[in-house]
Formats: structure tokens, sequence, C-alpha cells
């Protein structure tokens, strides 16, 4: 197809690293992308076909009916009628006012658009972002999975984004409750992850999660092709979604039922070509039937965290992002993806974590378990946090870190 070709001739000419907020983009064209972006409602191909047939998106916008007709934008029966188009003063004022809210902008003309999107089949043709500049979130992984997560799954979310992380990698999703949330807090413990919303970039999605958006921009980044105040809307979770896999050369699915949004990524990866995993769980779990299945029809399985960094790596090379060797890898995570901290040994130690397993304990069962004063239970409990041994949950239960094995 033309435009996809024309549209991967689009290069930078400078490194990711030097690509900036400052880098100019024509303010006219600009707003004639948003307007674009706004009347593609279903879908944008044709849309991104015709303005690169008509020369620019502005000669675009100042097109005839016969000239629409031409390039396939309205029909040629006389009954249907031109496309609604808003005007580019009404466009302009949306993007002065993101401005203001701290809101960039990258249409798909633009150097800080991600080359990833150009050579999606519906790219957006328009992205508002926050933070870090989209063209340079790369080497990423795309890490998802469902709201309704359990507490192993969280688990594994956060280990294989924290993995991910201390490699490199931008970890990517779309901050929802659950596998989301947990991949972008694993990220945050070793590097940067970028939240992917379905509304505007001043309307973090859950509102429960507004202190987490917080600490995802303070080191990263956040994206949306809707402008400020736009609610998110049920429909705009499946079209955000080929967003934070088209991004990413690999795809991880961590937990997912049946009927879970994030078989919608899935599919989504499969089309775009993008590697897929999938993290294996119980037969009888319906929270890992999704999963399973994704597995059975040719996912990887994560079974190995090393194994994952490994796949992301040869991922990230096969579609020429910049990706650490090996070596750097393990220069960069010589704690194998645990923090930093003081270690624990001898018996107390070894018999708390002899009582922990994968499913949550209070602190006062694991103190009765081995017979320990509780606050000095706690206070091994939190070294051996630190030492990257045990996670912490809500009201002072724990599990073991090391143990991402399900009952």
């Amino acid at each position: 197809m033309r435009y996809l070709h024309v549209m991967s001739a689009i290069s930078r000419t400078e490194s990711p690293d030097a690509i900036t907020t400052e880098d100019p983009d024509d303010p006219e064209e600009t707003a004639a992308w948003l307007a674009l972006s706004r009347a593609a409602t279903t879908g944008t191909r044709a849309w991104l076909a015709a303005a690169i047939r008509a020369g620019s998106p502005i000669e675009l916008m100042n097109a005839s009916r016969e000239r629409l007709v031409a390039l396939g934008l309205a029909a040629r029966s006389g009954r249907g009628r031109p496309p609604a188009l808003p005007p580019l003063a009404q466009m302009r004022a949306v993007i002065d006012h993101a401005a203001r809210l701290g809101i960039d902008v990258a249409p798909i003309s633009s150097r800080r658009y991600p080359p990833m999107l150009r050579s999606l089949d519906d790219p957006p043709l328009f992205l508002f972002y926050k933070g870090a500049v989209p063209a340079t979130i790369e080497p990423c992984v795309a890490v998802v999975g469902a709201r309704r997560a359990s507490n192993y799954g969280r688990r594994v979310a956060e280990v294989a984004a924290e993995r991910l992380a201390a490699a490199g990698f931008w970890v990517v999703s779309g901050m929802a409750l659950g596998i989301d949330a947990a991949a972008h807090r694993g990220a945050l413990r070793r590097g940067r992850t970028i939240a992917v919303l379905a509304g505007g970039l001043d309307r973090p999605s859950p509102p429960s999660h507004a202190g987490l958006y917080r600490d995802i921009l303070e080191t990263g980044g956040a994206i949306s092709e809707h402008p400020p105040r736009t609610a998110s809307y049920p429909s705009h979770f499946p079209i955000r979604n080929r967003i934070i896999t088209g991004l990413c050369p690999l795809v991880v699915v961590v937990e997912a039922g049946l009927r879970s949004g994030s078989l919608v990524s899935a599919r989504l990866a499969a089309a775009q070509g993008r590697e897929l995993a999938a993290v294996p769980g119980n037969i009888d779990n319906a929270g890992s039937a999704g999963t399973n299945r994704l597995i059975r029809d040719g996912a990887m399985p994560l079974i190995d965290m090393d194994e994952l960094v490994e796949t992301a790596l040869e991922a990230a090379r096969r579609f020429g992002q910049a990706a650490a060797a090996a070596s750097e890898v393990a220069a960069d995570c010589p704690n194998d993806g645990k923090s930093d901290g003081p270690t624990v040994s001898g018996t107390d130690g070894d018999r708390i974590l002899r009582v922990l397993s994968n499913e949550p304990i209070h602190v006062d069962a694991v103190a009765a378990a081995v017979g320990l004063d509780e606050s000095l239970v706690m206070t091994l409990l939190t070294a051996l946090e630190l030492d990257g041994l045990v996670a912490r949950l809500a009201e002072g239960t724990f599990v073991r870190a090391g143990d991402l094995t399900p009952h």
C-alpha cells in the first residue's frame, strides 16, 4: 500500500535521544492532522491514504467534494455526504489548551511520533503525550492482563516488569486495575514505564490511580489519542490497545480469562506481527484460561524471567529497536532483578522463608509459626523484602517473592 511506503520513508536524522519537544512541526499541518483524527471515527487508513495522495492534510481539508470522491472519502452516488471536518481554529484551540496543561502533541508526520506505530494498518494520526517523547520510548515491552487479577498474577507482573526495566526496557501498559498497575509499579522500581490511556491525559483512569499516574510521569510518560477533557469510554479501550501493542516488539499477557480484554491485545499483537508471550496458570483457574489458550495457540510460555529478557532482546533487535547486549543486561541487573539492600541470613530468616509461599499470610501468623516475637519478625520481613525475597501486600500480609508457581 502506497501510504505505508510513504510514511515508513519518514526517517529520523538524529538519534532518539536528540529528539525533544522543541523540534518544530508546522502548526497548521499539526492542526490539520488533529482535525483528520477527529473525523476518522471508523478507522484512519482511508484518511491517511487520502492525505498523502492529496499532498498534505491541509490540502485534504481544502478539497472539493469532487476531489474527496476521487480520494475515496465521499460516495460517488451523491447520497453520501462529504466527511465533516472540524475547523482548524478549533483544533488550534485544543492544542493550545493541551499545552497549558503540560500536554505535548505528535502528529503522524512528526519526528516525535513513534516509528513502530507508522507501520500499523490503522495508525493513530495524532498523539497527545506527557513526559517522555513517544519516539524515544524504545526498546519497549508491553505487559498487560486482567483487571481482576490474583495475587499470583500481580506478583508475576511486578517481577517481570522489574526485570525488563532493569534490563533497559520501557514497560508499556494501560494503567488499569490489576495486572497493568502491577506492571507499572514493578517497572518503577528499576526503570521507566509508559501509560497508554483511553481518555484525556488530564483525567487519569481509574481515578484511584492518580498517585500511580504521578509516579509514572516523574520518570516516564503517558500517551493518548484523545484530547484533554475526554472521558475513558468503554469503546475507547479496544482502540487504545492497538497503541500498547503497536509500540512494542514483544507483548506479555500475564493473566486473562476467556473473555478478557487482554485477549483483544493478544489478537492485535498477532495481527501486527509482534512477539507474544503468556504466563501459564492453573487449568482450573478461570483467570488463567485465556493465557493457557494463548500458549496452546502458539504464544511463548513465560516460565523463566531470564528467558523473558532474552526474548525481549531478540524481539527488539528484529524490529530495529536499540537493545543492550546480554552482557550489558547482566551488568545492569547484578542482583538478578532484586533491589539493593541488606541481606538476611541465618536460621531465623530461613525459617521465615520456609513459612511463606505465594498465598498471603499475616505477620502474626508468621510469628506464631516460627515462634518469634512479632516485632522481630516484622523487622526480618522488612529486610527480606529489601533483599527481594519477600513481597509485602495489604494489611500486614506477605508472600514469598521468589515463588512464582501457583498452587
